[in-house]
């Protein structure tokens, strides 16, 4: 219990009578747009300092490597937000989608975007998921909408439930990176949402606070 309340104070309790007027459902999204954006710009920032043929190499992951992982987070991030609003993907028809989902060389994903391409459009496509949450309304959270999925079967979706898939997602292959990251001997371990909340919650109070209440 006490470990839970320091970690919890690294938010202080002044700073979120700023965000009295989102709802809970809106503050808690925001909140994990928020934290994507930042653990995805701290990953970036440990790949940098590893040499680009090690990204590449083949670990046995399910995407087979760094860049491979790095490039499927990216891609479904594009690719849920493009769902989501209801507009062609930028990057892959709903056939080459298909095609490379299906593809059992999973070494293929790395092929798709170079390095430095990849970190530029990871990060815009936070950006983008960051000012999607921030315009919701209430309602919205629990509208459904028709979307195709990898195999192409038609589906339905409420929003509220993609969006804890997407930032889930996320997560969970940023840990397999991590963990591929110190395989290869190199650290990168500050990627906990409550280790990040001080500065997620501060770009929050910033960006989308009532400063009269601050």
């Amino acid at each position: 219990i006490v470990l839970a309340v320091s970690w919890y104070n690294l938010v202080p309790l002044q700073k979120m009578t700023s965000l009295s007027h989102l709802s809970t459902t809106k503050l808690h999204f925001l909140r994990m747009s928020v934290y994507h954006k930042h653990a995805t710009e701290y990953l970036f920032s440990c790949l940098r300092t590893m040499p680009r043929d090690l990204l590449k190499k083949d670990l046995n992951m399910y995407f087979s490597s760094i860049h491979g992982c790095m490039v499927h987070i990216f891609l479904a991030d594009h690719v849920w937000l493009s769902r989501i609003n209801q507009v062609d993907h930028p990057w892959l028809s709903p056939q080459q989608f298909q095609e490379l989902w299906s593809n059992k060389d999973k070494g293929k994903w790395q092929e798709m975007v170079e390095f430095d391409t990849l970190e530029q459009e990871s990060l815009k496509v936070c950006e983008q998921w960051v000012h999607y949450v921030s315009q919701m309304e209430e309602k919205q959270f629990m509208e459904e909408f028709a979307y195709q999925d990898s195999r192409g079967t038609q589906k339905r979706i409420e929003t509220l439930a993609v969006l804890g898939h997407v930032f889930n997602h996320s997560t969970h292959h940023r840990g397999q990176v991590s963990g591929a990251i110190h395989q290869l001997g190199y650290e990168c371990d500050k990627m906990d949402l409550l280790y990040l909340m001080s500065s997620v919650q501060k770009e929050i109070d910033e960006r989308f606070g009532v400063k009269e209440a601050l």
